[in-house]
């Protein structure tokens, strides 16, 4: 979800979570690991990406007059009514079956697991030029130790890095 939410974090979202008028998720203080709620800020690509979802998941109540208030532009929100505020964004309680069947499907080693997803997002940020004590909170690491851990050196690193030169 490029948000850097810890899975359980994630399927505890709840539809009320959510604030899309300020791009950002709030999660909450029993669900995430640290025990703080704290805004994740969300991109323009992710909200549209959360009403794809959120009109897959819920199609089979639009009616044919709503059809056209389906919404695929962040910046115009005004016709997007989401669901309960109480509902899920991701009605699963275990994660295990789909992603072993996600992974199945994109012929994925086992050893891809949704936690990877993180150190993907961290090093994402920091090979566009983010700097480490913003990934760090974005993580919600208390140390930013924890963050370097998160990235990966690769041969192709280090080449682009000479390469600067």
């Amino acid at each position: 979800m490029n948000t850097g939410c810890r899975k359980g974090e994630a399927l505890a979202f709840k539809w009320g979570h959510v604030d899309f008028e300020l791009g950002q998720i709030v999660t909450q203080g029993e669900t995430s690991k640290s025990g703080t709620t704290r805004r994740v800020p969300i991109s323009k690509k992710l909200m549209v990406y959360l009403i794809e979802w959120h009109d897959y998941n819920y199609e089979e109540e639009l009616k044919p007059e709503d059809e056209s208030s389906i919404v695929t532009d962040p910046d115009d929100l005004s016709e997007f009514v989401p669901p309960n505020s109480d509902d899920k964004v991701f009605p699963v309680k275990y994660i295990q079956k789909p992603w072993a069947r996600l992974r199945k499907l994109a012929m994925l080693d086992e050893m891809f697991v949704p936690h990877l997803l993180r150190h993907h997002f961290a090093s994402t940020l920091v090979k566009l030029g983010s700097p480490l004590p913003q990934v760090q909170e974005l993580l919600s690491h208390k140390d930013i130790t924890t963050t370097q851990i998160y990235l990966s050196v690769r041969d192709e690193n280090l080449a682009e890095a000479v390469d600067l030169l």
